[in-house]
């Protein structure tokens, strides 16, 4: 914006007379709210914007792509906006005297409302995927206000106008890789976020199809099938739209029920024929069928839960619920209903339960989402991650189509938000499952959140090949009674700017032109002479797919033994204790004091409770990972019983038993306390911190130390106080088989070898172990920058 020249005060007009013309320099005072669709190619962009100077792609900022884009958008849509204003006839200024700029208080790129941004859940989870294109995001902005008398001699009005012309300007600029739909929506209400107010994104991924096809399939065969099956699809959609004109007195039609029976008999049952309508192999129908199965094992399903009622309870009184129902609660709101309509709604949904919760009992089934964990899919995510739940409404087969003679299948996924990362690696799994190369029980096994373990290989699919568009806004378009998705709204009450027939066709066109472009990546290399597939392909299949889906086959093999011993690592102790007879118990002399005082505190008992941070993350046999984190919840609101936290949720008692404290210097401020372990426990103090200086005199001295007994880590990321300075340096004592670190699923012996590690970025965890384990972690939180333990 700098090169909007202004007065310091307000953009004058160069009718001088036309006072009410002037734009306010405050931007929070401009009346207009604009929501406009724009599309952008990824790869072109990266590269333009390479080239480009710092200043020109929005100052000093960074940001994404899409950050970036946002900004220029907006900021070319305001200028031409200002422009239109000092100049409302397009005549040229009649003074060429340079003014003084000014300099506007306009959001930064990170701030821009738009559909993909990550500003309004600030978490690097839901940041912005590189997608080879976006078709259809949508940004909202204030605007100052053009005059609505002023009109050009078209018929386009004034923001139309604004729009064309920026468009112009970013096809001089940047080549065609951003692109806006020319007519922009008005009027938006004045709180609404496309980011927040977006309730179904999808992405669109397209593929050779013969990278779907495992072998022993007639892909000959499947490619008619497939092509027959597009054609009975659009000649049934005809059928239905005859049918419609009938009933409205259009005149009669001549398709039949029976005739499309017949119609679907010839397409999927028939053996033979080349002609468009003649039948396909027997293969296709389960090739589809396949497919779709495989689709189902990643989307959100209803649950069904039974709760128990008691005549004389509170039937209002709201029961606690978990935080998966609470965040579903409102897509069904099955309390609302309940409050509203009654007694009548409830006796439709409970039936008795023959006594069994007591005389007058009953028993009222409640229906939920059950939305599934997506840790694994994600690069930084974690089981116990609120976001890591996400909802995945559909994963679909979208369409088919032909490029230079060679079949591309689209598949679309549908969903509220997607994690980064994500998308590509759920297509990745699923392409895994579909050549055969894994088994479906892979799925179960990536979203089980119990399973103590992380899979953080998962492979992405070539990213040039997305397609992100066709967001919906549901709740906002019945607000306002317009729609907000670029559709063909039909008879459909909500109809807006963006159902009319061009805003389609401009979406179309370029979503056509991504398509090709798509497709001519994917043969840019040739063919692959054997298997006849795109050699981009193949090579990432076999390269990267392949060896991937073989290490993972031994894992799912040990998920599926811990599955079968009521998820406990029980299996695995016949193996560690075969070990223990050959163990080396020789304590390196550096390790002598320390290792004395950690078992001196574990033989008299004094060990201290663990806080209840660190004890959902500890691996409790007894407890699930659900009971933990309701527990963990029920202390934080605990307010009838001052008690404390570590009291609470005391870890157990005895030699045997896990546990976890710290030592040495806490954050000052926001309720922090300094360990009461410093003054009990001197000796360990004084040896441990000694310990860090012996094993690395070059480090810069730690501040605190986590110490840990017999823990073994669920995958975490280390928090507390604040995120840490530095990185973490951890050691293992004791006499035990196993217990490795994993860290980003690199495997660490830690036993009597330090290691260091950025705790707070990177997940980890604990193997299975036997035997008495003791651990140290040196680290420095924020707020304790300059304290030396080892000066207590």
């Amino acid at each position: 914006m700098d090169h909007i020249r202004t007065s310091p005060t307000c953009i004058p007009s160069t009718d001088s007379g036309i006072a009410d013309l002037l734009v306010p320099t405050d931007v929070k005072k401009w009346k207009g709210k604009w929501a406009v669709i724009y599309c952008y190619d990824f790869q072109k962009l990266e590269r333009v914007l390479d080239g480009m100077k710092e200043e020109e792609k929005g100052g000093e900022e960074e940001g994404s792509v899409g950050d970036t884009v946002a900004k220029i958008i907006h900021d070319m849509i305001i200028e031409e906006c200002i422009n239109k204003i000092n100049n409302p006839k397009g005549l040229q200024a009649e003074s060429t005297e340079p003014q003084e700029k000014l300099l506007l208080n306009l959001p930064p790129s990170s701030k821009m409302m738009r559909t993909y941004s990550s500003t309004f859940r600030n978490s690097p989870l839901v940041n912005q995927d590189p997608f080879g294109y976006v078709c259809g995001e949508m940004l909202s902005l204030r605007v100052p206000l053009p005059k609505k008398e002023i009109q050009s001699i078209s018929d386009y009005t004034t923001e139309t106008l604004i729009l064309n012309t920026v468009n112009e300007r970013l096809q001089t600029k940047f080549k065609g890789a951003i692109y806006i739909v020319t007519t922009p929506e008005v009027n938006m209400p004045s709180k609404f976020i496309p980011e927040s107010d977006c309730s179904n994104r999808r992405i669109e991924y397209v593929v050779p199809i013969k990278c779907l096809v495992e072998k022993g399939v007639d892909f000959e065969s499947l490619a008619k099938g497939i092509e027959r099956s597009m054609e009975f699809s659009v000649t049934n959609k005809l059928r239905r739209e005859k049918e419609k004109e009938y009933e409205s007195g259009g005149g009669a039609t001549s398709t039949t029920t029976a005739d499309i029976e017949d119609a679907y008999s010839d397409i999927f049952v028939k053996n033979g024929g080349d002609e468009v309508g003649g039948g396909a192999e027997p293969g296709v129908l389960e090739w589809f069928h396949k497919m779709k199965s495989t689709m189902q094992l990643f989307i959100t399903k209803q649950k069904v839960v039974e709760r128990k009622i008691v005549e004389g309870d509170n039937d209002d009184k709201p029961k606690p619920k978990s935080k998966e129902e609470k965040a579903t609660e409102m897509e069904f709101e099955e309390g609302k209903k309940r409050k509203e309509w009654g007694e009548k709604k409830r006796k439709k949904k409970i039936k008795k339960n023959n006594g069994e919760a007591g005389e007058g009992g009953v028993t009222e089934k409640i229906r939920y989402l059950h939305r599934k964990k997506f840790h694994n899919f994600t690069s930084t995510g974690l089981p116990q991650d609120f976001l890591i739940s996400r909802r995945l409404d559909r994963f679909h087969h979208k369409g088919t189509f032909s490029h230079l003679q060679h079949p591309f299948i689209t598949v679309a996924l549908n969903g509220d938000v997607f994690l980064n990362g994500m998308v590509p690696r759920i297509l990745s799994v699923f392409l895994g499952i579909q050549l055969g190369m894994l088994p479906e029980s892979c799925c179960e096994f990536l979203m089980d959140e119990e399973y103590p373990r992380l899979v953080t290989d998962v492979p992405s699919v070539p990213g040039f090949a997305l397609v992100a568009g066709d967001n919906s806004y549901t709740t906002i378009e019945g607000r306002m009674k317009k729609c907000l998705r670029p559709r063909n709204a039909g008879d459909c009450f909500f109809k807006g700017v963006w159902s009319e027939k061009k805003v389609l066709d401009q979406l179309q066109r370029y979503k056509h032109n991504c398509f090709s472009e798509i497709a001519s990546k994917w043969l840019e290399e040739g063919v692959d002479e054997a298997t006849g597939i795109p050699v981009k392909a193949y090579r990432w299949v076999e390269d990267v797919l392949k060896p991937w889906c073989e290490t993972m086959l031994p894992r799912i093999d040990l998920y599926h033994q811990w599955l079968a011993n009521g998820k406990t690592w029980l299996f695995l102790e016949k193996d560690l204790l075969q070990m223990v007879p050959h163990l080396d118990k020789t304590v390196p002399f550096l390790y002598i004091s320390c290792l004395s005082a950690l078992r001196s505190i574990n033989s008299t008992g004094t060990w201290p409770g663990t806080t209840i941070g660190r004890r959902v993350v500890i691996f409790d046999e007894k407890k699930t990972f659900k009971q933990l984190l309701s527990e963990k919840d029920k202390i934080k609101t605990n307010k009838e019983k001052n008690t404390s936290k570590r009291e609470e949720l005391a870890t157990g008692e005895g030699e045997g038993s896990s546990g976890s404290f710290s030592i040495g210097y806490m954050p000052s401020g926001g309720g922090s306390q300094q360990p009461a372990s410093n003054a009990a426990f001197p000796e360990l103090v004084k040896t441990a911190f000694a310990l860090e200086r012996a094993l690395l005199p070059d480090r810069p001295p730690s501040s605190t130390i986590a110490v840990n007994r017999n823990a073994q880590f669920r995958p975490h990321t280390d928090s507390g106080a604040g995120a840490g300075q530095s990185l973490s340096l951890i050691v293992a004592l004791g006499d035990y088989v196993g217990g490795e670190l994993m860290v980003e699923g690199e495997t660490e012996n830690i036993r009597y070898r330090p290691v260091e590690f950025d705790g707070w970025k990177e997940r980890h965890y604990t193997i299975p172990f036997k035997g008495e384990r003791f651990s140290l972690v040196w680290f420095t939180p924020k707020g304790c920058e300059g304290m030396k333990g080892i000066e207590l």
